[in-house]
């Protein structure tokens, strides 16, 4: 199996589980250094993500707001879709 090229980890909601998912952030690193590593996140736990040095890109879940409604949804589909992720890491709640 071939080690994954462009990760994404999407984790948009709480700032304890946004926390909790750093040590996977940083194990991803440590197993595929050349991955480029990105978390979708909702916009009030991206600072927590800002300074990771292991992520590559923190992309925003706003759904309330910029992201709302078809036209939004539309627009998050597309900017996912440019980045090509060939892995995708949905972390459940805790």
């Amino acid at each position: 199996m071939k080690r994954p090229r462009r990760i994404l980890i999407i984790r948009p909601d709480r700032i304890g589980d946004v926390i909790m998912a750093t040590p996977l952030i940083r194990a991803l690193r440590q197993t595929s250094p050349e991955a480029f590593i990105a978390a979708l996140v909702r916009p009030h736990t991206a600072p927590l993500l800002r300074h990771n040095p292991h992520l590559d890109r923190i992309l925003l879940d706003d759904f309330e707001g910029a992201d709302g409604g078809r036209k939004g949804f539309r627009a998050k589909v597309r900017e996912l879709r440019r980045l090509k992720f060939d892995t995708a890491l949905m972390l459940l709640p805790t």
